[in-house]
């Protein structure tokens, strides 16, 4: 297994990886002798290997599995383009120089606009439907997976074995509870502990899907020939209010106040270090009223192509419901990422 790494020298492009699959309790040393780190760069040229490598790997490597990305959410277009699309333009011009290389995108549900031109999305949106205007995303990162998902699908309609994978919202393993912290549910989350309140006019929803289900699948899929050229949605299919997030935290023992978000937006705005301060460009300024009858409800992103493609797999996906939330927010405290609540229990 190859593994692109940023790194100045392959040892510590070995160590970050030995880091990160520490990080998620995933490290064995039967993965030593199983994972060969290129040193490269995801945003640069050729990927930043030399050209006796880059050319190797294009004559050697069966098959790609894609998931490299620059994600915030708070950058724009231009500052994540290199990594975003120009490195999948790189991945796709690697499976092409000397082999149809089948190549497994990761992108996400997010490529399709809130509100696109012709009116809301359908209720349940299909992989096959159209993601719409590009220009109508919201923030750079969701244009970059959308231009990169063009390329990708130019590929294929040029011949390129290609398929493509959309997450919702990941979470962390349903097992163990480890979670990634960088992501905007859990910064807002976070930003809510720190503060000491809530917005209760915030009507957000979230489907989130456990990450060894995510890994699984893709894994599964991209080693089965027949599920070339498909895209595949990766989703719960059950949303969870940003209510019912807050009412389980404060289950958990966490003293959360209900404040109108205009207010909560003035508060966050005085403390550069909550960890929703960076988000605030994101969430709108002020909640519904309820006059405000004509908002859009949120789309389900329909998977049963996934799980129909899985069903003699053994890959299910686990419901987050209030014991696997609760999992996650034990992990959290014992990674130091949130404050432990008086009445919390940790094993």
């Amino acid at each position: 297994m190859h593994c692109l790494v940023r790194a100045p020298d392959e040892d510590t492009a070995r160590k970050r990886l030995r880091h990160a699959l520490e990080r998620y309790q995933l490290w064995c040393e039967h993965y030593a002798a199983r994972i060969r780190p290129l040193v490269g760069d995801l945003g640069a040229p050729g990927l930043g290997l030399d050209r006796r490598t880059f050319e190797q790997a294009a004559r050697t490597v069966d098959v790609v599995i894609h998931n490299g990305a620059a994600v915030n959410l708070a950058y724009t277009y231009e500052q994540l383009k290199a990594v975003n699309v120009g490195g999948t333009a790189e991945i796709l011009r690697l499976a092409a120089s000397h082999r149809t290389v089948p190549v497994n995108y990761v992108s996400t549900v997010g490529v399709f606009p809130v509100f696109p031109a012709d009116g809301q999305l359908p209720g349940r949106v299909l992989p096959e439907h159209p993601t719409g205007n590009g220009a109508l995303l919201r923030h750079g990162y969701a244009q970059t997976k959308w231009v990169a998902e063009e390329l990708v699908a130019t590929a294929g309609k040029r011949g390129l074995p290609v398929t493509v994978f959309r997450p919702t919202r990941i979470s962390g393993d349903s097992f163990t509870g480890v979670c990634q912290t960088s992501d905007f549910l859990w910064l807002l989350v976070k930003g809510c502990v720190q503060a000491g309140m809530a917005p209760s006019d915030y009507t957000s929803d979230f489907d989130l899907v456990p990450v060894e289900y995510v890994s699984a699948a893709i894994s599964v899929l991209s080693a089965d020939p027949s599920a070339t050229d498909r895209i595949y949605h990766l989703s719960s299919e059950r949303r969870l209010s940003f209510a019912w997030i807050v009412t389980r935290l404060r289950d958990l023992g966490y003293r959360l106040d209900d404040v109108p978000l205009e207010s909560w937006h003035r508060h966050i705005e005085q403390d550069a270090g909550n960890a929703a301060f960076p988000l605030l460009d994101l969430l709108p300024q002020k909640g519904l009223t309820t006059s405000a009858t004509t908002r859009p409800g949120s789309p389900v992103f329909d998977s049963r192509t996934t799980r129909h493609a899985l069903r003699t797999k053994g890959v299910t996906c686990a419901p987050i419901d209030a014991s696997l939330f609760d999992r996650y927010v034990r992990s959290f405290v014992r990674d130091g990422f949130l404050p432990p609540p008086h009445s919390l229990v940790i094993h």
